[in-house]
């Protein structure tokens, strides 16, 4: 069985130079496809994680050459099945699975269809337009990675029998070889720094927290265009020397290593798909505050292993650090709840679940 993926986002190397999401999935998922025997061709433009590309209208050029770069080897791959991981590259996916008379899968993290403008700006209407005409399209197969995305793309008129659930997850090995060592930090982050991520939520908390906690200690690990902003912000309300921006971090084991040195994982984004981080938190048994979001409160079985906050309300952030931070018997029990929450995913059983669907689509020549 051989397959094609079209993904914008995938490692330039072994290490895993992970910035987001549909690169840890894609990394992950593709280290265990090949294990099992599928041909994998990926095509995508990898930058080692130091490059990242923010939707914006400036990015739209470079986006137009990789898309016609894409095609042009894709027309030249022979394939049995062909999967878009992002929504740059469902078209491409759709184009070639078409003209090749191939099945076509989307592998889908969260439904922004209507919503793009909001979270992008002005780019977000070539979104709109995109996914308007590709849901209506009859011989596409979508990965939902969560019942929440599942059923955003069912309000959009996605046929419930063209979607499987397929969760991401986690690596145990690479999570039980990391060993604390250092001086210990109060709380971390991974996110991309974007407006929607709310590391500005993290920050202001971080001033409330400091009047009870005066040695509070935050690392954000993360890129992206609004590292500058949140830099001032923390200068602005006198947090700065509490926030540690270590920016791109190259080797996840290195990113794993900073959240295991923390007492407390933050998760203030509202756009989520999964949280992909917050699951690894969990697993090193750093309990997390997250906010209470559909799709967290669902993998997160309503909050095991952390405590959930009011989405935008950093004084409601604030509150729920410092409930871990102040009570010992607290925090022991969600740090033993979240070891435990995390053993129900893992990116093995992501993979396995991952290559059944795709037989099935390319046993039945699933074109339609």
């Amino acid at each position: 069985m051989k397959i094609l993926w079209i993904t914008e986002f995938f490692p330039a190397t072994s290490a895993g130079e992970i910035t987001g999401g549909v690169e840890a999935r894609c990394f992950y998922v593709s280290r265990y496809l090949k294990k099992r025997g599928v041909e994998l061709e990926v095509i995508t433009r990898p930058t080692g994680g130091e490059t990242w590309y923010h939707a914006s209208l400036s990015s739209i050029p470079n986006r137009i050459l990789f898309t016609l770069k894409a095609i042009i080897k894709g027309l030249g791959t022979d394939f049995d099945l062909v999967e878009g991981s992002n929504s740059a590259t469902y078209p491409v996916a759709a184009l070639l699975g078409l003209l090749k008379r191939k099945p076509i899968v989307f592998w889908y993290p969260d439904v922004f269809q209507g919503s793009w403008v909001a979270k992008v700006g002005l780019v977000g209407i070539l979104g709109n337009i995109s996914d308007w005409i590709l849901f209506k399209m009859p011989n596409v197969h979508y990965i939902a990675i969560s019942q929440t995305t599942k059923r955003k793309l069912m309000s959009k008129g996605v046929s419930e029998l063209k979607i499987t659930v397929i969760y991401c997850g986690i690596e145990p090995k690479e999570i039980s070889a990391i060993k604390t060592n250092g001086q210990k930090t109060t709380l971390s982050a991974v996110s991309r720094l974007v407006a929607y991520k709310h590391l500005d939520e993290l920050i202001k908390a971080g001033q409330i927290l400091v009047q009870k906690h005066p040695d509070l200690s935050v690392s954000i690990i993360g890129q992206g265009p609004e590292e500058q902003k949140l830099k001032n912000l923390a200068k602005r309300i006198g947090v700065a020397k509490n926030i540690n921006f270590l920016g791109f971090v190259k080797d996840h084991k290195d990113v794993l290593g900073v959240v295991n040195k923390s007492q407390v994982f933050v998760h203030p984004s509202t756009v989520e798909g999964f949280g992909i981080a917050l699951m690894e938190a969990a697993a090193l048994g750093v309990p997390y505050v997250a906010a209470r979001l559909p799709i967290v409160t669902e993998v997160t079985r309503t909050g095991q292993g952390g405590l959930l906050f009011a989405a935008g309300n950093h004084h409601d952030l604030a509150s729920k650090i410092d409930q871990l931070l102040t009570s010992r018997k607290l925090y022991l029990t969600k740090a033993k709840q979240a070891a435990a929450l995390a053993a129900h995913y893992s990116w093995h059983e992501a993979a396995k679940q991952t290559e059944r669907l795709y037989r099935k689509r390319v046993q039945n020549k699933a074109i339609a």
